[in-house]
Parts: C-alpha cells; sequence; structure tokens
C-alpha cells in the first residue's frame, strides 16, 4: 500500500475535527512545494471535508462531491448515472452477446451444412464446429477488455456511462472491471437479483458488484 493510500485510510477514518486539523497539517508541508500527487490527495481530502459538514457522504446526483485525484474540474462534467440508463447499457451488452452468439450459430450451421454436403469433409466440420466456441469466446473477451480498460462496456460506451472508483474518480481498471462484471453480478444476481435493486435504495446508487469494487457510475453531463 502506497502513502497516500494509507494516508487516505487514515483521513477516512477521521471525524470532522479530525479531518480539518489532517488538512491544515498537510497544507503547511506542501507550502512552497511543487507536489502534484500530494496537491490532488490535499483536493481529495478538502472536497471529502466539504461533503462531510453536509452531513453525509452521499454522492447523490452531483459528481463534483466524488473527489477525483486526476483533476478536480473533471469531476464536474460527471453526474452519477441513473438507474434507467443503466438499465439500457445492461441490454446492451446482452445484445452484444446475442449477436456474438448468433455468430457462433451461423459458424456451427455452416459446419454442418458442409458435413451433410459432403461427408469426406465430416472430420473437417468437426473441427471447425470445435473452434467455432473458442473464438467466440476470444471476440467476445478482445471486445469487452477493449473496453473495461477505460471503465466502460460495449453498452457503456454507447450511453456515454462510466465506471470509477468512489474515492479517486478514475476508471477501477480491467482488473476491477472483470471481477465486477463477472463474480460481482454473479452476487448481485443471488437472492431474486436484489443486488441489482440496491441501486434504488442506496444513497450513492451503488449495486453489490460496485460495492465489491467500491465503483460508482457516472454519465458525462450534456
Amino acid at each position: 500500500m502506497s502513502q497516500i493510500e494509507q494516508l487516505r485510510k487514515q483521513f477516512n477514518g477521521y471525524d470532522n475535527v479530525q479531518k480539518k486539523q489532517f488538512i491544515d497539517n498537510l497544507k503547511i508541508k506542501l507550502h512552497g512545494k511543487n507536489n502534484p500527487e500530494y496537491s490532488r490527495f490535499l483536493q481529495e481530502c478538502i472536497n471529502k471535508y466539504n461533503v462531510s459538514l453536509r452531513g453525509g457522504g452521499s454522492l447523490n446526483d452531483d459528481f463534483s462531491d466524488l473527489l477525483d485525484s486526476r483533476n478536480v474540474k473533471e469531476a464536474s462534467k460527471y453526474t452519477i448515472a441513473e438507474p434507467s440508463q443503466r438499465l439500457v447499457a445492461y441490454f446492451l451488452d446482452v445484445l452484444l452477446i446475442l449477436i456474438i452468439i448468433g455468430i457462433w450459430f451461423l459458424m456451427a450451421g455452416g459446419a454442418g451444412v458442409l458435413a451433410f454436403a459432403a461427408p469426406s469433409l465430416e472430420n473437417l466440420a468437426i473441427f471447425l464446429t470445435m473452434i467455432s466456441v473458442p473464438m467466440v469466446i476470444i471476440i467476445y473477451c478482445v471486445i469487452e477488455f477493449r473496453y473495461w480498460k477505460t471503465g466502460t462496456s460495449w453498452g457503456k460506451k454507447i450511453m456515454k456511462i462510466t465506471v470509477v472508483h468512489k474515492d479517486t474518480g478514475k476508471p477501477i481498471g480491467t482488473g476491477n472491471m472483470f471481477l465486477r462484471e463477472t463474480f460481482g453480478r454473479m452476487i448481485s444476481g443471488m437472492i431474486l437479483s436484489l443486488g441489482y435493486i440496491w441501486i434504488l435504495i442506496d444513497k450513492d446508487k451503488q449495486a453489490w458488484h460496485d460495492k465489491l469494487v467500491s465503483s460508482v457510475v457516472v454519465k458525462t453531463k450534456g
């Protein structure tokens, strides 16, 4: 764990009085110094402190409350995505899966026709059918991994929504996206899909798979 991560964890455990003192001390240490990483962390702490002064940690609909450690101005470009926007993105992702499955059926069907029309090529048809399955999986992974590294998916990209870390505002990365989109969604789908319904009652509109990786889903304003 980096020093800033340790300080962030320490800061998050403070009450408002301790947070104010922490910020003041950090300002003194950074005065006159050119340290962009710690300057961004200072702004993160200031924004968190302001949120807590307003009486709660809810991000509500204004993503500017979320502390983007890269660029605070960047945070003003986003709002927390609505459940309806996320639902449309989900169905678009399902559509992509159906399209890929359709491609597999065409490949498998073509191999079947080949075997029927030319029995001597039956072994080739069986081979083509066998390799079509991993090919379809590879096609899907290539498409999705390309999006996951930027915190999106095919559907999310179309809807202009992004998955970011709640504390930093940065995309959560390919590894966390894989965990969120696979194991995390399995958890959300358990118990009558309560993990998905949780978006409607959670103060930060997080599903259970969001909470698993500390993510929120945001949409570009305008």
